[in-house]
C-alpha cells in the first residue's frame, strides 16, 4: 500500500517561481512512484500563472490568503510603491527614503516569519478538512520558503500525532538575505524542535543545520529534469560564440565585470562573441556595457517564460554563472545552475571560485570557475562546441529523478 503525503507549500504550479518549480517536480515524480500525495498550496498569486501542472489539479487544495501588507500599501499608494522600486529614487529622493524606513519598520513587526503568514490560518483550515474528509497522511512534507509553510505543518503535525519532514530551499534565521532578529531565531528553534527530519539542498547548509538541531537532516539537491530537454533546437549560421545569462543581477553580488574586461581589451575577441542576458534588474548591465565600451555586443533581454529560457540555454554556446564571492553564499545551489548542465554547453562561472557550483563545474570539467579576465579570454578563444559537457554518466547524476529517489527513501524512513 502506498505511503500517504500531504504536501504543505505556499509555491506550487502553475503559479512560476523557482521554489513552485522545485516542489512541481518533487510531487510529480513522487506520484509517479506510487505514491499518493494532497498538496495545500495557496491561491490567486502575484505570480506568472503558466507553470506547467504535472498532476491531477484535484489533487491540489488552493486557498485563500490574506495580504499584510495591506495596510501600509493602502498608505504609501500607487505613487510610493513605484518610487521605492525605483532604484534612482531611493537614492537621490527623500521622501522614498522615509518610505522605505517606514516599510522596513513595518516589515519587521508584521512579516513574522515571512510576509506570507496571511496564508497561515487558510492552510491550516485547509489542512484540516483535508485530513477530516478521509485523507489521512502517513507523513507531512513542508516546504519552506516561505516559512509560514513550516508552521502549518507544525501545528497539523501536533493535532494529528503524524510525523512531518521540514524542507529548507534557503534556510531561516541563517539566510544571510534576512536580517534575522532574536525573535525569529527563537521562533525558528521552537516550531522545528516539533519536526521529525529537515532537508536542505546542499551539503554545507545542512552543515549549519546540524550544529543546530538533534533531528536527522539530509540533503536533497535540486536537479535537471530530462524530459524538459527533449526538444530540437534550430541551429544558428551565427560564427559568433553566444555567451548567454539567464535571471537577475546583484550589483556586488553577481558581477560579470571580469568577463566584461575580459572582451574590452581584446578588440578581436569582440568580433566573434556577441553576449545575450535574460531577465530582471539588468540596468547595471548596461552601465556596464557602455563603461567598458560593449554596447555593440551586448544585448539585453526582458524575462521570459521557462519554456523558451531553456531553448535558448540550450542553444547557447557558453552559459554564464554568476555567483556571490561571500563565504555567506556557500552552499547555494540555484535551479539554474542544474539547468545549464542538462543543455550540455559549456559554463563559464565567476564570483565565488571556492563554493559548490563553481567546483562542480571545475572537477565534473563542464567548463572554468575564474575572475581572471587573462584566463576567461583564454577560455572563450580556445571554446570549441563539443568539448564541454560530453561525458553523458557525469551529466546524468544531476537527474532530479536521482535526488527523488533518495527523498522517497527517506519519507518511507520517518513515516508512521
Amino acid at each position: 500500500m502506498s505511503k500517504k503525503i500531504l504536501f504543505i507549500t505556499y509555491h506550487f504550479p502553475p503559479y512560476n517561481c523557482i521554489g513552485a518549480l522545485r516542489t512541481g517536480k518533487t510531487v510529480k515524480k513522487l506520484t509517479d512512484l506510487g505514491y499518493s500525495v494532497r498538496v495545500v498550496s495557496a491561491s490567486n498569486q502575484v505570480l506568472p500563472k503558466d507553470l506547467p501542472m504535472e498532476i491531477d489539479i484535484d489533487k491540489v487544495f488552493y486557498t485563500d490568503w490574506f495580504d499584510v501588507n495591506w495596510p501600509i500599501n493602502k498608505l504609501l499608494g500607487a505613487q510610493g510603491i513605484a518610487s521605492l522600486k525605483n532604484e534612482v529614487s531611493r537614492k537621490n529622493n527623500i521622501k522614498s527614503k522615509i518610505i522605505e524606513w517606514l516599510k522596513l519598520r513595518y516589515s519587521k513587526f508584521i512579516h513574522v516569519p515571512d510576509q506570507h503568514i496571511g496564508w497561515y490560518f487558510s492552510a491550516v483550515k485547509k489542512s484540516y478538512s483535508v485530513i477530516e474528509d478521509g485523507f489521512t497522511p502517513d507523513i507531512i512534507f513542508s516546504s519552506a520558503t516561505p516559512y509560514t509553510s513550516h508552521l502549518v505543518a507544525k501545528k497539523v503535525s501536533r493535532k494529528y500525532n503524524i510525523p512531518w519532514i521540514a524542507e529548507f530551499r534557503d534556510l531561516w534565521s541563517d539566510n544571510h538575505y534576512r536580517k534575522s532578529s532574536f525573535f525569529d531565531r527563537w521562533l525558528e528553534k521552537r516550531t522545528m524542535y516539533s519536526s521529525n527530519a529537515m532537508i536542505t539542498v546542499s551539503k554545507p547548509l545542512t552543515q549549519i543545520m546540524v550544529t543546530k538541531y538533534k533531528q536527522p537532516i539530509y540533503t536533497i539537491q535540486s536537479g535537471y529534469d530530462a524530459e524538459d530537454f527533449k526538444f530540437q533546437i534550430n541551429v544558428t549560421s551565427s560564427q559568433k560564440i553566444n555567451i548567454v545569462y539567464t535571471g537577475s543581477i546583484y550589483e556586488g553580488k553577481r558581477d560579470p565585470s571580469p568577463l566584461f574586461k575580459a572582451l574590452s581589451s581584446c578588440k578581436n575577441l569582440q568580433k566573434n562573441v556577441v553576449l545575450n542576458f535574460y531577465g530582471n534588474s539588468l540596468n547595471f548591465i548596461s552601465d556596464l556595457s557602455k563603461e567598458y565600451n560593449l554596447e555593440s555586443i551586448v544585448n539585453i533581454h526582458d524575462s521570459i517564460p521557462r519554456s523558451e529560457i531553456l531553448n535558448i540555454q540550450k542553444k547557447a554556446d557558453i552559459l554564464l554563472l554568476l555567483t556571490w564571492n561571500s563565504p555567506k553564499e556557500k552552499g547555494i545551489l540555484t535551479g539554474k545552475f542544474f539547468e545549464y548542465i542538462a543543455s550540455e554547453n559549456a559554463i563559464l562561472s565567476i564570483g565565488a571560485i571556492k563554493d559548490t557550483p563553481s567546483e562542480i563545474v571545475v572537477k565534473d570539467k563542464f567548463g572554468i570557475a575564474s575572475n581572471d579576465p587573462e584566463e576567461i579570454t583564454k577560455f572563450i578563444n580556445s571554446y570549441y562546441k563539443g568539448k564541454y559537457n560530453n561525458n553523458l554518466m557525469t551529466r546524468n547524476k544531476y537527474d532530479r529523478q536521482i535526488q527523488i529517489n533518495k527523498l522517497a527513501e527517506i519519507i518511507d524512513k520517518h513515516a508512521k
